[in-house]
Formats: structure tokens, sequence, C-alpha cells
């Protein structure tokens, strides 16, 4: 009993070998697919450097959340009558319509205490809303 051992050859390369010619050389099928899994593709690269930016985005915004922390801290205990629980900060409750009642006295202008706080924490907010939205764009205009 014979036993074969069978070859596929491209028949471009067949013709060009059976007419003396020498083919074109150019990188093996291995090669081509090494080159491929080995570098990030370019959607890739987009994608880890949304990641970074959006990472460089939240230090930013921990560090000044962490400065309203002791804004809210220094002047709430006495301008602050009440305040809603909104996350894990008190001061978000500026965030929100009503979110702060105002004691009935104080030492020290808690009006304008509560604007420059308010005005800070909606900056910040926009800021990581807008930190956030980067990346979902670049998702989307990525070829899949």
């Amino acid at each position: 009993m014979a036993e074969g051992v069978a070859f596929a050859v491209a028949s471009d390369h067949a013709i060009q070998l059976l007419s003396g010619q020498s083919p074109a050389i150019g990188p093996t099928p291995l090669e081509s697919l090494s080159g491929i899994t080995v570098g990030a593709s370019p959607s890739d690269q987009l994608r880890e450097r949304g990641e970074r930016e959006y990472g460089a985005a939240l230090e930013r915004a921990a560090r000044t959340g962490d400065q309203l922390d002791e804004f809210w801290g220094r002047y709430a205990p006495t301008s602050v009558a009440s305040a809603s629980q909104t996350g894990n900060r008190e001061w978000f409750a500026v965030l929100e319509p009503a979110g702060v009642r105002m004691g009935p006295t104080s030492a020290s202008d808690c009006g304008a205490w509560l604007e420059t706080l308010r005005a800070n924490a909606t900056t910040l907010q926009a800021e990581v809303t807008r930190a956030a939205e980067v990346p979902r764009r670049n998702e989307a205009s990525t070829p899949a």
C-alpha cells in the first residue's frame, strides 16, 4: 500500500516556476500572521490613547474633588443647615436643585461660598462628562 503526500501550490506560483521565472518572494503566511498579531492595530492604539487620556482626566478630577472636600469641610459646618445625600462626597448636594439648605445665620458670606462651590462642582462635572465622551466617540469612529 502506498501513501502519498500532497502539497498545495498556488497556480500563479506554479506557472512562474514552470515557465522558469523566479517567483516574487514575499512574506510567508506565518510572517504575515505574526505581523498582524504582534503590533497594536491603529484602533487598539486609539483606544489605548483614549484610556490614558481618560485616566489622566479622572486623576485631575479626583484632585479637584479633594480640594472641594476641603472647601466644604471648612465652611459647611457654619453655613449649611442640611444637604441631600447624593453620591459619595457631601458637596455633590450642590449639584442638585435645592440640594443644600443654608443655615439662618453665619459669620461668613455663605451665599458666596455656596456659589463658588457650585461653580467649581459644575465645572468638574462637565470635565468628567467631557472626558468620558472622548473614548465613546473614538470607539464609535473606529472600524470594527
